[in-house]
C-alpha cells in the first residue's frame, strides 16, 4: 500500500512539474535567450521539486505525529480507570527527519524528467509559444 502511495505521489509531482513547464515555456525561452545555461534551468526545476518534497514531508510527518498523539490521548482516556498510561503511537525524531529526507529524494527523482525536458527546450520554440 505504501509503495502504491509513493508511486501516485511521484506521478503527481511529475504532472505538477510538467504543467509548470508548459505554463512557463515562454519564460524559460526568455531566460535561455538572455543567457541562462541549461544547468540553471535544471537547477530551477530541481529546487522546485525539492521544495515540494520538503513541504510534503514536513506536512506528512507533522500530521502523522499529531494523529498519533490524538489516538494516544483517546486510548488513555479509555484506560484511565486502570491507572496505567500507554503510548502506543510514537514518532521518533530521527525517523521523522529520515522521512523528510526521503520525501525530498523521491521528489528529486520524480523531477528528473520534467527538468530534463525543460533543459532541452529550444529558445526559439519557447518564444514562439
Amino acid at each position: 500500500v505504501a509503495g502504491i502511495g509513493l508511486l501516485v505521489s511521484s506521478l503527481g509531482i511529475i504532472n505538477t512539474m510538467i504543467i509548470s513547464l508548459l505554463e512557463r515555456t515562454r519564460e524559460i525561452g526568455i531566460m535561455k535567450a538572455i543567457g541562462a545555461a541549461n544547468k540553471d534551468i535544471k537547477r530551477m526545476f530541481y529546487l522546485e521539486t525539492a521544495l515540494i518534497g520538503l513541504t510534503g514531508g514536513i506536512l506528512g510527518v507533522g500530521l502523522a505525529a499529531l494523529v498519533g498523539k490524538f489516538f494516544n490521548y483517546i486510548l488513555n482516556v479509555f484506560m484511565k480507570d486502570s491507572g496505567q498510561y500507554l503510548e502506543l503511537f510514537i514518532t521518533p525524531y530521527k525517523f521523522g527527519f529520515a522521512m523528510i529526507l526521503f520525501a525530498i529524494a523521491l521528489s528529486l527523482f520524480a523531477g528528473f524528467y520534467p527538468a530534463k525536458r525543460a533543459q532541452k527546450l529550444s529558445p526559439m520554440f519557447a518564444l514562439r509559444q
